[in-house]
């Protein structure tokens, strides 16, 4: 499927098509099964092939007239409403994310629906809605929203706009428009034009995260067209989107999905689509808010393959001359693994914990505090030649991943070389990456080799987004899936940072990396695991 929906949204309101007040929508009302653009889907209707199963802590916060806890177990989770006062002073908006037993994936029209407990009010389209925006992540760090249209400029009733009617046909991909019992049906095409998606960071074949974000109904917070969005605002008591975890049987269904993921190791033929069984850690929010550190297991069947072809995994603690000085590195070797030294440059193993001095002193540190899952030494790159050599016949699948200390702070605080990303009204469009890059011959770039597979671009930072809120600083250690550079004889690293100076990056051009998971070729081919995905894992600050 195309982007017809959104596309047609997009042409209706260009076109004026829209009336301010009036029944003049082309979108579904509040139980309207046949639209053909949005059409609400029951609950119980034998399209949910599964149903979201769990409400990810680390990644829900409820605001100001909001639930004081998370409920799992049949109740109401109340997103919260933000009075005027509070929309002005920047208050953060409620919102929750929703985890499922497979996940979700792209397929032929709606691939999920999300339900709510709105009532039609005074009469069908109008409906005493409390609605959401919609967001959905492959890794529980990046964040694709839908589109979404709202042209409604009043509401019907007499008892205020706390207790007023929206026309639903105004409406379109934002959750709450439908009646209790009905679902908003969402289709993954319509982000597939979202940077996120194009740039790899959101997997359409592999959603594990959908994230509802309340919208405080004043207007004050806007749909993709700049309408300003209304709905029942203020409400009293516990208010805003309200979500109850459910599937299609129960009194309050939650998010059902019409498009899953498949199983994992449902078929070994089918390994090249396959799909991860994750394990999710949670972890704190705060200006360095969590994300989630990933181990993949791949679908049980690795165990299965022959021995001479199992992944095995590099994880650096039989390494012994540890953070060694950077002006006389000579790199180090890992289990057949190279990883190159250099005057200033190159590889070296690490075990820094420091995650609080700033400065070139500490740049042996992990900003998490430690290797990954607690381990004491990591690997750590600084600098644009850094390599990675692989024997023959070795082929990467993936690696856990995070900033070091120096780096982080620098990029937090900003120090006597580079300036703190946002700048002054931390509004600064900055952004930090690394790109590894696979290479057929030893030596990467340098070594003459040709770039195999598709690189793969990790975000350290990224402060791009209109919501400073959601600007970030990698500070777990992350997954990442290395299957994307294909038979890569070597890895390569490059920087990137919108802080330069004189031709030069200014920000510190460091990687800590851990539990780097290798296959020998014979294994890879059996397995299908070619196509395999591992999500992108990073944490936000």
């Amino acid at each position: 499927m195309t982007h017809r929906r959104i596309d047609r949204a997009v042409a209706a309101a260009a076109a004026g098509v829209f009336s301010s007040g009036a029944w003049a929508g082309i979108y579904s009302g509040p139980t309207d099964t046949a639209n053909a653009i949005d059409g609400a889907i029951p609950a119980g209707s034998d399209v949910f092939v599964e149903w979201a199963n769990g409400i990810d802590a680390s990644r829900t916060a409820f605001a100001p007239r909001g639930s004081s806890s998370i409920d799992e177990t049949g109740g109401f989770n109340s997103l919260g409403d933000l009075d005027a006062t509070e929309i002005g002073d920047g208050v953060a908006p409620g919102f929750l994310t929703v985890t499922f037993p497979t996940g979700v994936a792209n397929g032929p029209g709606a691939d999920f629906a999300v339900f709510e407990n709105a009532f039609v009010f005074p009469s069908d389209p109008f409906l005493n809605a409390e609605l959401a925006y919609v967001e959905v992540s492959s890794n529980g760090s990046d964040f694709a929203r839908f589109p979404s249209i709202s042209t409604n400029t009043t509401f019907e009733g007499d008892f205020g706009q706390g207790f007023g009617g929206f026309d639903t046909t105004n409406i379109f991909n934002l959750a709450g428009k439908h009646a209790a019992g009905f679902g908003t049906p969402f289709d993954l095409d319509d982000v597939a034009d979202d940077p996120l998606v194009l740039g790899g960071a959101v997997d359409l074949t592999d959603i594990q995260f959908v994230k509802l974000v309340d919208i405080p109904g004043n207007g004050a917070f806007l749909d993709s067209q700049g309408n300003g969005i209304l709905d029942a605002w203020l409400t009293t008591g516990t208010g805003g989107f309200d979500f109850r975890l459910g599937d299609g049987d129960s009194s309050g269904p939650g998010v059902g999905v019409i498009n899953a993921v498949p199983e994992p190791g449902v078929g070994l033929l089918a390994l090249a689509g396959g799909a991860l069984a994750l394990r999710r850690r949670r972890s704190p929010r705060g200006r360095r808010r969590s994300g989630v550190a990933l181990t993949a297991v791949v679908g049980g069947c690795v165990a299965a393959s022959a021995s001479a072809s199992d992944p095995f995994t590099l994880d650096f603690e039989a390494q012994d001359n540890l953070n060694a000085d950077y002006g006389t590195n000579t790199g180090f070797t890992d289990t057949g693994v190279t990883f190159n030294g250099g005057f200033f440059s190159g590889w070296v193993a690490a075990n820094g914990t420091d995650t609080t001095t700033p400065g070139f002193l500490n740049q042996y540190s992990a900003f998490p505090g430690s290797g990954a899952d607690g381990s004491e030494v990591f690997a750590l790159a600084f600098g644009g030649s850094s390599v990675i050599d692989l024997p023959a016949g070795v082929t990467p699948v993936s690696t856990q991943w995070t900033a070091t200390t120096y780096t982080a702070l620098s990029i937090l605080q900003g120090d006597q070389f580079a300036k703190a990303f946002g700048g002054e009204t931390g509004d600064d469009p900055d952004l930090f990456t690394v790109t590894l890059t696979g290479y057929d011959q030893p030596g990467g770039e340098a070594g003459g080799g040709a770039v195999t597979g598709t690189p793969v671009t990790l975000t350290l930072a990224d402060y791009t987004f209109a919501d400073n809120s959601l600007d970030f600083v990698v500070d777990t250690w992350q997954t990442t899936d290395l299957t994307p550079l294909g038979d890569a004889r070597s890895i390569g690293l490059s920087f990137f940072s919108t802080d330069v100076g004189g031709g030069f990056i200014n920000t510190p051009t460091y990687l800590a990396i851990d539990n780097l998971t290798l296959v020998p070729e014979p294994g890879l081919a059996a397995l299908g695991l070619a196509g395999l995905g591992l999500g992108l894992r990073r944490r936000r600050a």
